[in-house]
């Protein structure tokens, strides 16, 4: 494994606990001594982790969770810069004597769909109004998913649909599968699972909205961060916007506390007219291209060169 580190490293950033062991074991090799250690998570995982548990029903998990526990904790006392992605991890971080915690929210990277690709999938989706959902196989993704929507997608017309993509795909096909009313719901769904970044980009341009149907979690959703950008419709559920609450104000947006009130929404913005992108100069666009990586990550260098400069020994 040494063979495969470089000779010269400044910093080891370590994006969530389970590794930092490793960084911390590398930096004690005398060639390494000098490396900056940062340590940055979308969430603070033990909460997280018995919110994933409790889901599944497991009951004998609490010297794991204590591990995890430790674990993050240490992560966050040990390094010389430590990252958080929203206020109230920042916060938790603090409470754990963690000093200067750096507060860098999530972000995206903007995507550009080629003529080629949006007509092509033109022809694959709904000629209606369709919304989408894109999210990995992550459980909070998909866990409690029916529950959002009181069971019952009817809140689509019977020509729109509920487009999904990514690895919760089939999670959501094995949720609605087995509800009250699956031939209802299996009828309003249109699955794509996995898509290339050339279609994904494609997909999210064609979409007349975006729904967050998250029950719970930590941190902040990428996710979440990419349907604000997008310009469309977005209706979600109040841990959906996370880190994100202030663009709650955009007139696009909707946040939806209970299956009622998400039902409404959704057929309030399909009878909508499609949404026209922001324009450059205008506030909404100046707005989200505060959520683009390159606005979210510009502190971080800063902070990285002042904690290499701080742990520099004074003469």
């Amino acid at each position: 494994m040494l063979r495969n580190i470089p000779i010269n490293i400044d910093v080891i950033h370590v994006e969530q606990p389970w590794l930092w062991p490793l960084a911390v074991k590398i930096k004690g090799l005398r060639a390494y001594t000098s490396v900056l250690l940062v340590y940055g998570s979308q969430n603070i995982e033990e909460p997280l982790k018995r919110g994933i548990f409790d889901n599944y029903n497991v009951d004998d998990a609490e010297d794991f969770l204590n591990e995890v526990n430790n674990l993050e904790r240490r992560a966050a006392r040990e390094a010389d810069l430590t990252i958080a992605v929203t206020q109230e991890e920042a916060d938790v971080l603090t409470s754990w004597g963690v000093r200067d915690v750096l507060l860098l929210p999530n972000g995206i990277e903007p995507w550009h769909a080629d003529i080629d690709g949006i007509t092509e999938w033109r022809r694959k989706l709904p000629e209606d109004p369709w919304l989408l959902y894109i999210a990995s196989a992550h459980p909070p993704n998909f866990t409690n998913f029916a529950q959002v929507f009181g069971g019952s997608l009817g809140c689509f017309p019977p020509l729109s649909r509920l487009v999904v993509a990514g690895g919760v795909a089939e999670h959501i096909y094995a949720a609605l599968q087995h509800s009250r009313w699956s031939s209802l719901n299996l009828s309003r769904l249109h699955l794509l699972s996995k898509l290339s970044d050339r279609d994904l980009a494609a997909v999210k341009s064609l979409a007349h909205g975006f729904v967050l149907p998250i029950p719970f979690g930590g941190g902040s959703n990428i996710k979440t961060a990419e349907a604000i950008y997008s310009g469309s419709y977005v209706i979600g559920t109040k841990a959906a916007f996370r880190g994100f609450e202030g663009f709650l104000s955009l007139p696009e947006i909707r946040s939806a506390d209970n299956p009622k009130s998400f039902h409404r929404q959704i057929r309030e913005v399909l009878a909508s007219p499609r949404r026209s992108a922001p324009l450059p100069g205008t506030i909404g666009f100046d707005q989200r291209q505060s959520i683009t990586w390159a606005r979210c990550l510009a502190q971080l260098p800063v902070a990285v060169e002042k904690a290499k400069y701080d742990k520099v020994p004074s003469e």
